[in-house]
């Protein structure tokens, strides 16, 4: 009899504890399903129906595709192996995709284990809503791996190095900006990409910020840093540097623009001020020249013209040809500063067409002679035209027959009546050397080494009172030197001058 009262009190013992587990699997905020080995269902406890919104008597029996659908192309419910692959339908984490009675989709992490039975194999799934969680991780995935792209693909220089100054990030930017590969740079000292005369101040500078205070800081606004690349080219760059608190290490992380092109605009227009405001100021020097080369020929030609007016009765035609002429050379030379001026005004507003060609130099010569003819013979002056070579030269020949031009021009104002010109060829170091020279009253070397300054305002006065060495003179020095050649000058007081000019030479036969 005891024995039986043993057994009837060890069966209660076992209902009660049964109870007890009962209790707890139906009332558990967990929610628990437990199914059998065809994975029909056959215990639903109440966490479980909170989160599906059915009640025990809609599901009870059911298969579990009910709750959790299948992938279309598994159909296989049979064992273990298939309900862990089932259950990892979604990812490979245990999370699964679980279907609400309202029709709404969640995500579920689960825990599966499996009870061999008298009677069968038995599953049971521990399950939780992660609908929220797994979508915020989710978000948390898509946003590091759009910035690390963001940080991959951006123009700028992203590099970021520890506390060791070693470099630990060197995005697509900074190989581009920088010239090295990822592979080659990730683990070296930042130093490398700085010139060794700024090391030493750039260690400190990234020191002194380190010890400044915790946590992320940005240091300033971008500086104007200058960067070495691997080819050993020194580029300007902005900088900004930003001290991140990364797991109790300090991370410095620098990014770097590239703005040699900016710098380079920024130069090029300083230049280009600086080349104007030179301009404007020979401007002014020029036209002050100007103004005092055509002070005389003008106050000539009044004067002759006013005299003209005033004694037209009394002159005779001797008389009145000796006036005209003079108003005529006092025009022409009136016209010469002008055209020049326009000239020189063309050039520096790089509105004058350059065309530099080959072409024979003797045809322009020619050309200025037989313009000139008159005032050689009203000044009784010989001209020696030794130019008989077949040399061609390189030049712009509009440049080129105004400097001849002006300097036969000068040849006749400064030369005596009766006096002599001689116009020379000599070929030198792959030039041909052009020289004008008259024996007519020269300079002294102090004025030679005055005549193409523009901060001296000083013409002289040729021998019938023209004027000359203004800037008939400065412009053929700017015209020669644009056409890749040179001028010098030699004279001496009451003996002559002779200026010599070169161009660039090419044989030539005919």
């Amino acid at each position: 009899m005891q024995v039986l009262r043993d057994h009837i009190a060890l069966i209660n013992k076992i209902r009660q504890i049964e109870l007890q587990i009962s209790q707890i699997f139906h009332y558990s905020d967990e929610a628990i399903i437990t199914t059998d080995d065809k994975l029909n269902v056959v215990l639903y406890n109440n966490g479980a129906q909170k989160i599906f919104g059915y009640n025990e008597e809609e599901v009870i029996g059911n298969n579990l595709q009910m709750l959790f659908p299948l992938p279309q192309n598994n159909n296989s419910l049979i064992g273990l192996h298939n309900i862990s692959d089932y259950l990892k339908q979604y990812d490979n984490n245990g999370n699964v995709r679980g279907v609400k009675k309202s029709g709404a989709d969640f995500i579920a992490e689960t825990n599966l284990s499996k009870i061999i039975l008298n009677h069968g194999i038995v599953y049971t799934i521990y399950f939780r809503d992660i609908t929220e969680k797994y979508q915020l991780e989710k978000e948390s995935l898509l946003s590091k791996n759009k910035y690390e792209q963001i940080i991959k693909f951006v123009d700028d220089a992203i590099i970021s190095i520890n506390q060791k100054h070693e470099i630990i990030l060197f995005n697509l930017g900074a190989q581009r900006i920088l010239g090295y590969a990822e592979n080659e740079i990730l683990g070296k000292h930042v130093s490398i990409l700085i010139p060794e005369k700024f090391r030493e101040l750039h260690d400190r500078l990234i020191d002194d910020f380190s010890k400044s205070d915790t946590g992320t800081k940005i240091m300033g606004d971008r500086r104007d840093v200058i960067a070495l690349r691997k080819d050993g080219l020194e580029i300007h760059t902005e900088a900004s540097i930003a001290k991140i608190d990364y797991e109790k290490e300090f991370i410095f992380t620098i990014i770097l623009r590239d703005v040699s092109a900016r710098k380079l605009l920024e130069k090029q227009f300083v230049d280009y001020l600086a080349e104007l405001e030179k301009i404007d100021n020979e401007k002014d020097k020029y036209f002050t020249l100007i103004a005092h080369d055509l002070r005389n020929p003008l106050g000539n030609l009044m004067g002759f013209l006013d005299f003209m007016i005033d004694n037209i009765d009394s002159l005779d035609k001797t008389e009145l040809l000796e006036i005209l002429n003079n108003c005529s050379i006092s025009a022409k030379n009136i016209y010469q500063l002008l055209e020049n001026m326009l000239d020189w005004t063309r050039i520096q507003m790089h509105r004058m067409s350059f065309s530099p060609e080959w072409f024979d130099p003797q045809q322009e010569i020619q050309k200025a002679l037989s313009l000139y003819k008159q005032s050689f013979i009203s000044k009784k002056i010989t001209v020696y035209n030794n130019t008989t070579d077949d040399t061609k030269i390189y030049a712009d020949a509009n440049m080129f027959s105004t400097i001849i031009r002006n300097l036969i021009s000068n040849a006749i104002k400064f030369s005596h009546e009766s006096g002599e010109i001689n116009i020379n060829y000599k070929k030198q170091n792959g030039s041909l050397l052009i020289e004008v020279a008259d024996n007519g009253v020269g300079m002294e070397e102090e004025k030679v080494s005055k005549l193409f300054r523009t901060d001296i305002k000083e013409s002289s006065q040729g021998t019938k009172g023209e004027i000359g060495f203004g800037l008939g003179l400065l412009m053929i020095k700017d015209f020669v030197e644009l056409n890749n050649g040179g001028i010098s000058v030699e004279s001496k007081y009451n003996v002559g001058t002779r200026i010599t000019v070169s161009f660039p030479t090419q044989s030539y036969k005919k």
